[in-house]
């Protein structure tokens, strides 16, 4: 797992959303869509999945493994929300065959200035989780492949296992029905997340990064949630 960040000092959610960093934030975005930077060299950030070359893929994926090398990369739509979901195959050398590295991946983008403000914020947070806290609690989540963000133009990759390969994992969508035992366990599990750390002063030290509710759903509110939060219900009101 690779984690690497670029920010602005470390900016409160609270003052994130000013128009100063709106401003900043459009204008790299429209300079991404301009001119389609390629992600080539190792220092830098992918605007999109498309981006990601064999050149910036054969370190993060072939460590580890003798001269093996990303031969081509393959993206195709996955989902989009307030990140852009897509899946990233990748083909190897013979080296990286041999050492049967993994093919298939999944990876979270922010391409637009709409999921810049949403994702791309908490993109460095994200990656903590599954460094610092992940390891700490009993939970089963994607495998981290890599995670890079840069703040200062918006600009963020997660990179996990593709689950539908590696566990033939199933996502469900608004119309799929739940047992009693699913709805459940997954109480469960925000309860073992949760519980974890209630009333942990690991939780102002150490861990003082992770927003509390009220900071971060006011910083929602204010990048336009809340009003996308009602057109919702109104639209799935039947």
């Amino acid at each position: 797992m690779i984690t690497h960040d670029r920010g602005v000092g470390d900016p409160t959610m609270s003052n994130r959303f000013e128009l100063g960093s709106l401003a900043r934030l459009s204008a790299h975005t429209i300079r991404d869509h301009l001119t389609d930077p390629p992600c080539t060299a190792a220092g830098d950030f992918p605007w999109r999945a498309e981006a990601l070359s064999p050149a910036w893929l054969t370190p993060v994926l072939c460590a580890g493994a003798a001269d093996a090398a990303v031969n081509a990369v393959h993206v195709e739509d996955a989902s989009a929300g307030s990140s852009v979901r897509k899946r990233v195959h990748v083909t190897y050398n013979a080296a990286g065959q041999r050492a049967g590295l993994a093919t298939k991946f999944f990876a979270k983008t922010t391409p637009s200035i709409l999921t810049r403000l949403t994702s791309g914020p908490s993109a460095n947070q994200e990656a903590k989780f599954f460094t610092l806290v992940r390891p700490q609690v009993a939970l089963e989540t994607p495998v981290q492949v890599v995670s890079v963000n840069d703040r200062i133009s918006g600009r963020s990759l997660h990179l996990f296992e593709d689950l539908v390969d590696t566990e033939a994992a199933v996502f469900c969508d608004y119309k799929t029905a739940f047992s009693r035992g699913e709805i459940d366990a997954a109480f469960d599990l925000l309860a073992t997340l949760h519980g974890k750390f209630y009333a942990d002063q690991a939780l102002t030290d150490a861990l003082s990064w992770v927003p509390a509710y009220e900071t971060f759903f006011d910083a929602l509110a204010r990048t336009g949630n809340r009003a996308g939060h009602d057109q919702a219900m109104r639209e799935a009101q039947a």
